[in-house]
């Protein structure tokens, strides 16, 4: 109970925080340049100003009352400037046996936002591709995500970045892909998807909602397994690192990573993606939860089928980034209030070693 108190105080300030406002009143768009002019010609076929649906969660629980839980809330994300939908975010708690599990969403309006798949600099199959968002793209950036796994934790699960097949697709595994014509889906690899028009894609393990229903099971060497994801032991959430007391006078102490065991070791803070039949993109991240309840949460956001992420404190992450009429970012968010506020800087200098996914504007869906 002090938990859930604690968490919910943090979520009511969280939530009083608002975006809009974040730009003042500017005429002048970016500049055109060779990206903006691709942009304009790969979204001209596109809906400009087409709204999503949504469709509120009712709470699982009405004690202790979260306020705004399972409602979807429109994101300015440009003070103004945007004549379409384009992010819309929601909070939710779908565990009945975890009621502090908490799922912070995000979904995205595909027909009016491109994504893109950045490869890590720990990666080994990175080879020159950016590890954060290049500066010509800046002005359309919309938000960032964690990807999946890395690769030495993804097995058999293939690659494809830039439409170049880096390590090969492997068949039934799940896959989230970014087609050349902008849009996105969440498939179980198979022989009847065309390579020649996917632009990006990443691999991990199976399918944690299929067909509007969570995935609870799986065989595997035909045997019936849980359908769980971890590596059997991931990091505590309060604690995700530890302190080692120095062994010897004059040393100073070292710091460990303070994994979880025991019954409970599947409970961690997760990402995951899930795809709605409309084709727009749900992005969640969810606090001392199991795989089975993160799915829940995309299925009762309207996902037919969703892809773990990544896991563990500080890899589990989403940032907003709100521009004014010129392109500037103006403001970052996070979209979970328990996110480190560091997270907000990594993905525009330097470079990082752990994958994510770039979400932008279109040319053409700023008023």
């Amino acid at each position: 109970m002090r938990y859930l108190c604690l968490l919910g105080a943090i979520l009511i300030a969280f939530l009083s925080i608002s975006y809009a406002g974040a730009a003042g009143d500017v005429d002048v768009g970016p500049p055109e340049t060779p990206l903006t002019r691709i942009l304009q010609s790969v979204s001209s076929s596109g809906d400009r100003g087409q709204s999503i649906a949504v469709r509120n969660i009712p709470p699982l629980y009405s004690e202790p009352r979260l306020p705004g839980e399972g409602i979807w809330v429109k994101e300015d994300m440009s003070g103004g400037h945007d004549t379409a939908d384009l992010i819309y975010r929601a909070f939710y708690r779908p565990s009945e046996q975890f009621p502090n599990a908490v799922v912070y969403m995000m979904l995205f309006n595909m027909k009016n936002i491109s994504a893109k798949l950045y490869l890590g600099t720990a990666e080994p199959y990175k080879g020159e591709s950016p590890s954060r968002v290049e500066e010509s793209l800046q002005p359309y950036l919309l938000a960032v995500t964690n990807a999946l796994w890395p690769t030495r934790h993804s097995g058999p699960g293939g690659i494809i970045l830039g439409g170049e097949v880096l390590k090969e697709m492997a068949p039934g595994i799940a896959t989230i892909v970014f087609y050349k014509n902008e849009s996105v889906d969440i498939v179980e690899w198979n022989e009847n998807i065309p390579v020649s028009e996917v632009r990006d894609a990443r691999q991990l393990q199976h399918l944690i909602a299929k067909d509007g229903k969570i995935v609870t099971s799986v065989v595997k060497r035909g045997r019936i397994l849980s359908a769980e994801i971890g590596l059997g032991s991931l990091l505590d959430e309060d604690r995700p690192v530890v302190a080692v007391p120095a062994t010897a006078p004059g040393e100073k102490p070292t710091y460990k990573l303070n994994f979880t065991s025991g019954e409970l070791w599947f409970l961690a803070t997760r990402s995951a993606f899930g795809i709605r039949p409309d084709g727009n993109l749900v992005f969640a991240v969810g606090h001392h939860i199991n795989t089975s309840d993160l799915a829940k949460a995309l299925v009762l956001a309207g996902c037919v089928r969703a892809i773990h992420g990544d896991a563990n404190p500080g890899n589990s992450v989403g940032v907003l980034y709100i521009t004014d009429g010129a392109g500037k970012i103006a403001k970052k968010g996070a979209l979970s209030p328990l996110q480190d506020k560091s997270t907000l800087e990594r993905y525009l200098k330097g470079s990082y070693p752990k994958d994510f996914v770039g979400f932008f504007r279109r040319v053409g869906t700023e008023g």
